[in-house]
């Protein structure tokens, strides 16, 4: 659990640094250029790496893995039905500009919360909540912070119906190989029993 929460540390805290840290001129980031997102990528790799590795060994720990709640076993069909707008929403944020990217602001963000909020109903185990808890809090942080900024992503942007036909395709795409294959693959259970 320690491990984990060690990644969790990591790879949350550079980003909740970089929620948090002035967007005006001559920021961190504009005064180190690229030896600053060197140094963040570094920082955020080994943080995900350690997460990964960390709820993996926290999962088969008996110390750790007792359950805090037990979901009705129905709960994991809303994971099955949210998911699919989940990975939409990732995609759209590095896809370009459309109706999906503009309206919803910051489509990444969005799209982990949605991902943390659904995992976490169904999945009540101390590593679980640790995981998607974090990673909710962040997302939730990181959106408070540019409605602070008054970041409004791509609110005046022109857009086109390509990038939402992308999004949409893609994500859908996505998610059906999580599903079928990616899920038991990486993380040892399978979606669909």
């Amino acid at each position: 659990m320690y491990v984990l929460l060690a990644g969790l540390a990591l790879f949350i805290g550079t980003h909740i640094f970089a929620s948090v840290r002035s967007r005006k001129p001559g920021n961190i980031s504009q005064k180190y250029g690229i030896k600053y997102k060197a140094v963040f990528s570094l920082i955020s790799a080994i943080g995900l790496g350690l997460l990964i590795y960390g709820y993996g060994l926290a999962r088969v720990d008996p110390m750790w893995n007792q359950p805090v709640w037990i979901a009705p076993e129905w709960t994991r069909h809303i994971i099955i039905a949210v998911m699919p707008f989940s990975f939409i929403l990732l995609v759209a944020a590095d896809a370009p500009a459309g109706y999906i990217k503009k309206y919803t602001k910051h489509p990444m963000i969005n799209g982990v919360k949605l991902w943390a909020a659904v995992h976490m109903i169904y999945n009540g185990d101390w590593p679980s909540i640790a995981l998607f808890g974090g990673f909710l809090f962040w997302g939730s942080l990181s959106r408070t912070m540019a409605k602070i900024r008054k970041d409004e992503g791509l609110r005046r942007a022109e857009v086109s119906i390509k990038g939402d036909i992308i999004s949409v395709v893609v994500g859908v795409a996505l998610y059906l190989a999580t599903v079928f294959i990616l899920h038991d693959m990486l993380i040892g259970r399978p979606v669909l029993l």
